[in-house]
């Protein structure tokens, strides 16, 4: 059995806020790697589903810098 940490869970949150209607459960995780992760449990339905969103400012920072680059080249 794994647990958290040999997982490479550097935080967990149960106490996820949400409706009072609301009957699904929630934990929210941090990974060592800062991604932070939401976890949803349904048990009244039979469908699953998964999303990532990711931010790649970075990434474009460096192809502009790039871009700017080979246009002031002969």
């Amino acid at each position: 059995n794994l647990g958290a940490e040999s997982m490479g869970v550097k935080e967990r949150v149960d106490s996820v806020i949400k409706s009072e209607e609301d009957q699904r459960q929630y934990r929210a995780l941090i990974l060592e790697n800062e991604l932070k992760v939401l976890l949803i449990s349904d048990t009244t339905t039979d469908k699953s589903a998964a999303a990532l969103d990711v931010h790649i400012v970075k990434l474009r920072l460096m192809f502009s810098h790039y871009k700017l680059l080979s246009c002031m080249m002969p």
